[in-house]
């Protein structure tokens, strides 16, 4: 399964995945319960398995942000491009109601080379213009 444009396994800095919002729940209609406080410290991981690895994600934000096609307009394949990108999203989810924002992710230095991120995200309902953000930071990888 190819999970991005550019890479045929989750490596890059960023991968996001992109998916529906159904009002019944299903698919990523789940991620807007991410807003409430309590669900977001009691589901703080997104694992992700591939067929040699692993992935353990410690989820630091959940915002709703721009639309904009996040790759091309920040260019995160490079690093000033992936910390643009992760600065604007600090600042919109510390200053959004609803939105959630794990407080060490503020404090500690923005990420270094070997720092990769997975981002969930799917529509906002009624505004064409918004996406409702879940991003993960890799935190271990489990290997067999």
């Amino acid at each position: 399964m190819k999970l991005c444009e550019t890479n045929d396994d989750i490596c890059a800095w960023i991968t996001v995945l992109y998916g529906h919002n159904m009002k019944n729940g299903s698919m990523f209609g789940c991620l807007y319960d991410y807003k409430e406080a309590d669900f977001f410290r009691q589901n703080s991981e997104i694992l992700v398995y591939t067929e040699t690895q692993c992935l353990k994600y410690e989820i630091v934000a959940a915002a709703e942000f721009s639309d904009l096609y996040l790759m091309d307009y920040y260019g995160v394949d490079d690093e000033n491009g992936r910390n643009a990108f992760l600065s604007e999203l600090q600042q919109n989810a510390a200053g959004q109601t609803g939105s959630r924002l794990k407080d060490t992710w503020v404090d500690e230095n923005m990420p270094g080379d070997s720092e990769r991120y997975l981002i969930l995200s799917t529509c906002v309902d009624g505004h064409d213009e918004l996406r409702y953000l879940v991003t993960g930071r890799l935190v271990e990888e489990i290997t067999w």
